[in-house]
């Protein structure tokens, strides 16, 4: 059997991929939104109202990057 990857959905047509990009939208929120809101909840921050995988993700002002020292040397400042 086939590995499910996102080339196979790629050649899908779109109403299918909308689909596909909804439920794993609504799948994720549900799994994510109380450990990410227990997790604001203890730093004083609001609860997230909106989808994690949308547009609050990609937003610059909750990002959090975490690296290995492997991965980058850690600026000296």
């Amino acid at each position: 059997m086939g590995k499910l990857q996102w080339e196979s959905i790629r050649r899908r047509p779109y109403p299918l991929k909308q689909l596909y990009v909804a439920a794993v939208n609504f799948f994720l929120n549900l799994a994510l939104s109380p450990l990410i809101n227990d997790y604001c909840a203890a730093f004083g921050q609001p609860p997230v109202r909106s989808s994690i995988m949308g547009h609050w993700i990609q937003s610059p002002d909750r990002v959090i990057g975490l690296f290995p020292d492997w991965f980058a040397t850690p600026p000296s400042d």
